[in-house]
């Protein structure tokens, strides 16, 4: 004789099979290590587009390939077996099939962590036209000659730089020349119309600075005498550390705290929030004002930082 109460266990026996499946699978994609695609281009605000013609976002941006498979971990080279296209009006469009190494990755299997390799569109205009940023040598000198004979304002004016105008040379450019350390440790972001010229530009080029001061602000130009260039850029202020974060670097989220090679602890104190992977990077510390400031290569912001030791 049948129980009236076997439908009413059945149904809770099946539901509870049910859980123990989803905890289990649960556990099996919660250590699985997912990939993320981030895209840069030069000049950036490209549209990246994936192979089924959808749009990722405007650069920088990035693309979430999910899990990494299994057989990704016997492989040096993983091929995801995806293309992506950057958009930008008045340049060729440019695709890329990213191959991600998987050596560091392997090391560190089904940790559950999150990897990101980074890629660069280099757009090529369609049609060869006059940059309006480009000097030859007598111009850009005719150019450094009128600014400094303008009358200087007086007064303190917010991001001055306190140096002097001529004698510099650039010593590193980070963050695909998005910023530019000088020889005097004064450290400079670009604007992000001109970083298409900045990131061809090389370590020891000569530069001169025009400043250009409005209504209790100084506005910069900084000249590559060698290159006949010239890009528009902010004064950040003076380096005080240039050195290696320890390990493995993948952002900030608000209150992160970082150890360097040479043993100083920073910790973030300015709300901020962006992912970016990449073992031991370049980071540079500087000063504005009475405040700390991190740099880290790679990165296109720089947030404000304590120093724990």
């Amino acid at each position: 004789m049948l129980s009236p109460n076997l439908p009413l266990m059945y149904g809770k026996l099946k539901y509870l099979c049910y859980a123990i499946l989803g905890f289990i699978a649960l556990g099996i994609v919660g250590c699985a290590n997912t990939a993320h695609l981030t895209f840069y281009s030069q000049p950036p605000g490209a549209v990246v587009y994936d192979d089924l013609n959808r749009v990722v976002g405007t650069t920088p941006c990035r693309y979430n390939l999910g899990l990494i498979p299994p057989f990704a971990y016997d492989v040096d080279v993983w091929d995801p077996g995806k293309s992506f296209t950057a958009c930008f009006i008045g340049y060729e469009p440019s695709t890329l099939h990213p191959k991600l190494g998987m050596t560091e990755v392997r090391k560190q299997r089904d940790t559950g962590k999150i990897w990101n390799w980074s890629f660069m569109f280099n757009l090529e205009p369609i049609y060869p036209k006059k940059d309006s940023s480009f000097m030859p040598h007598y111009q850009a000198e005719s150019t450094i000659k009128r600014s400094e004979e303008r009358t200087p304002s007086q007064g303190i004016y917010i991001g001055q730089y306190p140096g002097p105008l001529r004698g510099h040379w650039i010593s590193e450019l980070f963050s695909y020349g998005k910023y530019i350390l000088l020889e005097d440790n004064s450290l400079w972001e670009i604007d992000s119309l001109d970083i298409i010229n900045t990131v061809l530009w090389l370590p020891v080029s000569n530069i001169v600075i025009i400043a250009n001061h409005y209504q209790g602000y100084v506005f910069y130009d900084l000249v590559n005498t060698d290159e006949g260039e010239k890009a528009s850029a902010r004064y950040l202020g003076i380096v005080q550390l240039q050195t290696n974060i320890e390990g493995e670097f993948e952002g900030w989220d608000g209150d992160t705290v970082f150890i360097f090679a040479n043993g100083n602890v920073l910790k973030q104190i300015s709300y901020s929030y962006t992912y970016h992977y990449a073992y031991r990077p370049r980071a540079l510390v500087y000063i504005s004002g009475n405040q700390y400031y991190l740099m880290v290569d790679g990165v296109q912001e720089t947030i404000m930082v304590a120093v724990i030791k």
